[in-house]
Order: structure tokens, then C-alpha cells, then sequence
């Protein structure tokens, strides 16, 4: 099932956990979102890894977020849900820009060093124009601001991860193969 998003602003945000990023960031990101933006619909999806710890139970009764399990559903049927993501390094960021969701990659000085490098855009994503950057919450706020008026088309942007975006029958695991690669 493909999918693409057409919104021309956000009214919907899905914020993706990564083995990378701090259990203290996407709570907060989460708090900063229900407090700020009541309007918005929420979606998380905890990476797979913490669906087994729990480590985000808490937000399981919150009726103003939808929980995505990632050991059950397909990554393209969160993203049919939401018009923007936000995450750590993570393959969901290219998936968004292939469906024309709007990529938000969260970098903060809180991120958890797993690899024996720097985890900084580790896939590139912000360096090649697919997702835009956000180091705390203030820069989250303005990026939010600006796509409830008008959100950016990242679509064309990812053919620099698949040239044959209109074509492919298999776009995500070519882009993923590439990434790889890399």
C-alpha cells in the first residue's frame, strides 16, 4: 500500500523514538506538543525495542495520543496517519520524504552515543535537503509554526536516495539499500 501525502500544511505530527535518541527528549517533545499545539493529532511510535521494555507506557492512557506499535504495523501505515514526523537518526525520515511527509530530524546534546562514531545525521538525511533539523524545542516550535501554514514538499528531495521514485514498484528497499551501502 503506497501512499502520499497531498496536505498543504500539517494538522497531524507522529514522533518516532530511536535507540539513539533520549527517553528525556521525546517525553519532553511530547509534553511540548500536547501542551502547545491541543489542536494537532498525535501520533508515537516507539522504536520496537522500547515497545518490549515499555519504556513509553505512560502515554498509553493518554486519549490524545495514538500509539503505533512498530512490532505490528507497517512503518507506510503510520505514516498514511500523520502530514510530519519527528525522529532521531532512522530510516522512518527517508520513508516520510518518500511520501511526501514532512521529515523532522530532532538532534539534541542528550542523543545516546550506541555506535562508535558520530551519531550526528548518520544517514545524511539533513545534509542531502530530506528532513530539517531541530536541536531543542525552540526550534521545533518555529518549524511546527511555519508548517501549519505551509508545508514543504520533500517528495523531489528524496530522489537523491531513489532516482526512479515515480517508477519504483519497491521504492522504500531501494532507498534503504543505498543507505546501507553508505
Amino acid at each position: 500500500f503506497f501512499i502520499k501525502n497531498n496536505n498543504s500544511k500539517i494538522q497531524s505530527i507522529g514522533i518516532c523514538s530511536t535507540a539513539t535518541t533520549s527517553y528525556n527528549d521525546i517525553s519532553n517533545i511530547m509534553d511540548f506538543l500536547l501542551n502547545n499545539y491541543p489542536d494537532l493529532k498525535l501520533f508515537f511510535r516507539p522504536h520496537p525495542s522500547e515497545m518490549i521494555e515499555k519504556k513509553y507506557d505512560k502515554y498509553n492512557d493518554n486519549d490524545s495520543i495514538k500509539i503505533s506499535d512498530s512490532n505490528k504495523s507497517h512503518p507506510l501505515e503510520f505514516l498514511s496517519n500523520v502530514d510530519a514526523i519527528i525522529s532521531g537518526n532512522s530510516a522512518v525520515l527517508l520513508e516520510a520524504a518518500l511520501v511526501n511527509v514532512f521529515p523532522i530530524y530532532f538532534f539534541s546534546k542528550e542523543n545516546i552515543i550506541k555506535y562508535n562514531d558520530d551519531n550526528f545525521d548518520r544517514y545524511g538525511f539533513v545534509k542531502n535537503g530530506i528532513a530539517v533539523q531541530a536541536n531543542n524545542l525552540f526550534d521545533l516550535e518555529i518549524i511546527i509554526n511555519k508548517a501549519l501554514i505551509s508545508k514543504p514538499n520533500f517528495k523531489e528531495k528524496a530522489k537523491y536516495y531513489c532516482s526512479n521514485l515515480e517508477n519504483s514498484k519497491d521504492i522504500i528497499s531501494n532507498a534503504i539499500s543505498i543507505i546501507k551501502k553508505a
